[in-house]
């Protein structure tokens, strides 16, 4: 008898069977690790999240209606409010937040968009005109990141400098209020520590790390999610670096200051 020949197609199909089970293997073993490098990562931040009592959001127009009555029985100690951005943005949710705020255990905060294209003065009115007597009882921020063509190559720094210490000093002369500059370290470092000696720092690298005394804050997730009257609702959430004396060590400062 001669030898038994095997159908081609019945080849081939034994081959692609064999490649699709080796695909589906190789997906299930990187979701796998995936899942698991994801649960690691989640469980390292809660860890340090406990060292970290104080926690609070930051929102604007972008984040929608909120609940700040459930964000206080969430336990969120702190709320920073966006107000404005350059020489004509202003929030458009900012005054309704801001209302809706205040009868809440919530200590608030108001903080700008600062602008590489728009003047420190140009800035400083539109800020004005944006919060009116609502400026909250923390420091006010303002917010540097790069945005558009801006980079840490396009801009000229020194010019920067000089207007990120105008505006500062601006605001910090009207309201009589210490003012924190909301950054990431690199650009802390590069050029605004330099420009604004006194003002405190509020990381916004997303990392939990060793602190000083000149960072009051750092922004460990920007976009963090909430559940709030039953949906789920994104908010970029920060801690204050001390515990809970130094909380309220820290609110009995900034209000002696005021």
């Amino acid at each position: 008898m001669g030898k038994k020949v095997q159908p081609i197609y019945e080849s081939t199909y034994r081959h692609r069977s064999t490649r699709s089970r080796t695909r589906i293997l190789t997906v299930l073993i990187l979701l796998i690790i995936l899942i698991g490098g994801f649960w690691l990562f989640q469980k390292h931040q809660n860890k340090q999240l406990s060292h970290y009592p104080v926690k609070g959001v930051t929102l604007s127009q972008d984040d929608g209606y909120i609940d700040f009555h459930q964000l206080a029985q969430k336990g969120v100690k702190f709320t920073y409010l966006r107000a404005s951005s350059g020489a004509s943005f202003i929030d458009d949710q900012f005054s309704n937040s801001f209302s809706q705020s205040q009868g809440t255990d919530l200590k608030i905060g108001v903080y700008h968009m600062f602008s590489f294209s728009s003047s420190a003065s140009a800035q400083y009115v539109n800020f004005r005109r944006a919060i009116g007597k609502s400026d909250g009882v923390l420091p006010i921020a303002l917010q540097v990141s790069y945005y558009g063509s801006y980079s840490e190559n396009s801009i000229n720094q020194s010019a920067q400098q000089v207007k990120l210490k105008k505006l500062a000093n601006l605001i910090s002369t009207h309201y009589q209020r210490s003012v924190v500059i909301w950054t990431t370290d690199s650009i802390w470092h590069t050029w605004v520590k330099a420009s604004v000696p006194k003002a405190a720092f509020w990381m916004a690298d997303g990392k939990l790390k060793r602190t000083n005394d000149r960072m009051p804050f750092i922004e460990y997730n920007p976009k963090g999610k909430m559940t709030l009257s039953g949906s789920e609702q994104q908010v970029s959430q920060s801690v204050f670096t001390g515990n809970q004396k130094q909380w309220r060590n820290y609110l009995n400062a900034i209000t002696n200051t005021k």
